[in-house]
């Protein structure tokens, strides 16, 4: 892994930037810091996501969003990897999915990206040293039922 220089920051690095920038996201979503710290590596029942940051919503529901950081995407084939990396373990806990990244290879290939991931629902973020910019912004994954759904996590 490429350590913090010329290359820009390592994967740990990039999920620092992210938690310093969590209001960017929760300002996406209409949703209000609630006081909790975004957390990094956290640990669930189906895995462990690299980033999670809570909002509230109507300040009632605690809405959990995780974000999977990746350095770089640098091919489709590495895009559905990805995806599906995602797909079995984030969707089980959180209502909002992005999947961050620091560079994408080329043109097409972010094109393709925000296509895909606005298709299924992921949001993507593009980190830089400076912060975190929401390119494609997440849908939620589950309709909000009741406050237990969101109190679960």
């Amino acid at each position: 892994m490429p350590s913090e220089g010329e290359e820009g920051p390592r994967r740990g690095g990039l999920a620092d930037v992210i938690c310093r920038s969590a209001d960017v996201i929760l300002r996406e979503h209409d949703l209000i810091a609630n006081g909790l710290p975004p957390f990094r590596e956290l640990p669930f029942p189906h895995g462990r996501a690299d980033v999670v940051v809570f909002g509230l919503y109507k300040h009632l529901y605690v809405v959990p969003i995780g974000v999977e950081v990746k350095r770089s995407i640098k091919s489709a084939t590495e895009l559905v990897s990805y995806i599906n990396q995602v797909r079995d373990t984030y969707e089980y806990a959180f209502t909002h999915i992005y999947l961050a990244a620091q560079e994408i290879a080329d043109e097409d290939l972010e094109d393709l990206v925000k296509k895909h991931l606005s298709g299924i629902g992921y949001g993507l973020l593009k980190v830089s040293k400076s912060g975190v910019s929401v390119v494609v912004a997440a849908r939620p994954k589950k309709v909000y039922k009741s406050e237990r759904d969101y109190c679960e996590v």
